[in-house]
């Protein structure tokens, strides 16, 4: 088998990994993408025609210039490719950065520049996304992430732990910038990225999806002042979980159902991490 037979065997695996329904959805894009394009480029031909005809004439400054329509064809090719990845973001939540139709790259053995008016085909944007995943699957991935992102909720920027739990109950410190306000003479609440995806680490717990249950929503609200309850206790209808606690110090309290579940929480999303030294 020669090299190049070799490589379009690699190619049909990877888009091979891909299931049946996100495959019908890519099609389905592809199919409008490829029409819209095909009208873009043809309006394109036809006025670089009438732009060569006319010059010269009074009528030349209405007719778009060639590099005007191009940027309309441009434009659609970027919004093929951030139809495609967003839609693995959205259904998989996982990351997936859209790659750069205009750069150089290698298809076929051949090295070459595409400009950025060429149509872009579907097997460029699928063999983007899964080379993006590592080798893993989406749930993987999206897992894996999930986790990295968690990670500084419990952790100082040293690296050290700041959580610690007895009985039933997970203390993490320093998780909310808490203060008074100077002006107001309350204390108010800010709340970081890695108190979302904290909240988001309890959800999947609980439910096995990712997002952040609507219970939660109010603990990551961007500011949260004290007279809207932030320092209460929040109980929480919840099958592992009891109760939510912020306190004024910046700590936040999980009260789990029991020890066993708070330690199965830490050693699931937050693996390598030991508590915080006494």
């Amino acid at each position: 088998m020669n090299i190049l037979s070799k490589l379009e065997n690699i190619t049909i695996q990877a888009i091979d990994r891909f299931p049946p329904e996100d495959m019908e959805y890519c099609k389905q894009e592809e199919c409008v993408y490829q029409e819209i394009f095909h009208i873009y480029s043809e309006m394109a031909f036809i006025l670089e025609d009438t732009n060569a005809k006319l010059r010269g004439y009074p009528s030349c400054p209405y007719i778009r210039t060639l590099d005007e329509n191009k940027d309309r064809v441009s434009d659609c090719n970027e919004v093929f490719i951030n139809n495609i990845c967003g839609y693995f973001r959205k259904k998989y939540a996982v990351t997936v950065d859209e790659p750069n139709w205009e750069a150089s790259y290698d298809e076929n053995g051949r090295k070459y520049t595409k400009e950025r008016h060429d149509i872009v085909p579907l097997q460029y944007i699928l063999e983007s996304v899964y080379e993006q995943m590592g080798g893993m699957s989406f749930e993987e991935k999206a897992f894996y992430e999930l986790k990295e992102s968690a990670r500084e909720a419990v952790t100082a920027y040293t690296g050290d732990s700041k959580y610690t739990i007895s009985n039933a109950k997970l203390v993490v410190d320093d998780f909310y910038n808490s203060r008074k306000d100077r002006v107001f003479e309350r204390y108010m609440a800010t709340v970081a990225p890695k108190h979302h995806s904290f909240f988001k680490a309890l959800t999947h717990f609980e439910y096995g999806y990712y997002g952040i249950a609507q219970k939660y929503r109010f603990l990551c609200e961007y500011r949260i002042d004290e007279k809207e309850g932030i320092y209460d206790k929040h109980p929480i209808s919840s099958a592992v979980i009891n109760m939510v606690r912020v306190f004024k110090n910046g700590k936040v309290e999980i009260a789990f159902k029991s020890y066993g579940t708070a330690v199965k929480f830490m050693e699931k999303y937050f693996t390598g991490i030991p508590q915080q030294a006494a």
